[in-house]
């Protein structure tokens, strides 16, 4: 952990070597992970961007379990071969795109809640000016308790099941962004980068399949169910 520790800061893709079993590390895993940062890297300054990590990552490993995957990395940037073509030419350019849409809605969303924290923030303010009856702390209580119970029974009408759920997906990604939100609506403040964007995604529906972090969407999966998802929606869009 105290490796990890020293190499923040010098990985280009931290998050992705950190948290993914370097037993899982590739190429084109990588590359997904990049896009997520920044979508408009060409081949070339991609590659050159997973070579310096590469050699961070080789001399922090030395003589190590990770030492010989990272080898193994280096000699298949060397050797390009035609499944790295294909996801060049056809997958490469379908993420950037994906990644741009999403940054886009990413924005108009936080805009949206943006405007949301204010507002309830003002009529906060507002209600603490103006002297309340019993009757209406009576209502103002029950209808806090009715939205928290919506909200606790929120279900998607995605009706994509996955293994040990009695929900489907899209219901997972959604009450995950709702607690999230309601956290953000609290202190905007408290939430961090790959919470604000778990809830973001979550909020429009998203499952953000190109980011394969364990910080990600993923955690709120276990492996068996993240897989299966992949499958059913890569499936599902061609």
């Amino acid at each position: 952990m105290n490796r990890w520790k020293s190499l923040k800061g010098k990985l280009i893709c931290y998050n992705y070597w950190s948290s993914t079993s370097f037993s899982e590390w590739s190429l084109i895993n990588f590359y997904r992970s990049l896009v997520t940062i920044d979508p408009t890297k060409p081949r070339r300054e991609a590659i050159q961007l997973l070579e310096n990590d590469l050699k961070v990552l080789g001399a922090a490993f030395v003589d190590s379990k990770e030492s010989k995957v990272i080898i193994g990395l280096h000699a298949a940037l060397r050797n390009q071969n035609d499944a790295l073509d294909h996801f060049w030419h056809t997958s490469y350019p379908k993420l950037q795109k994906n990644a741009i849409d999403h940054i886009t809605n990413v924005d108009k969303v936080e805009a949206g809640l943006e405007e949301e924290a204010v507002e309830r923030l003002q009529s906060k303010k507002r209600m603490n000016t103006q002297p309340q009856t019993k009757d209406t702390k009576k209502r103002q209580t029950d209808k806090a308790t009715d939205k928290a119970t919506g909200e606790a029974t929120d279900v998607e009408s995605d009706g994509i099941m996955i293994p040990n759920s009695i929900v489907s997906l899209g219901t997972i990604i959604k009450r995950e962004a709702l607690k999230l939100h309601q956290l953000y609506l609290q202190n905007p403040k408290q939430l961090t980068d790959r919470q604000r964007k778990t809830m973001t995604t979550g909020l429009s529906s998203i499952l953000d399949l190109s980011d394969q972090s364990y910080s990600s969407q993923r955690e709120l999966f276990d492996n068996d169910q993240w897989n299966i998802s992949i499958t059913t929606l890569t499936t599902s869009s061609k």
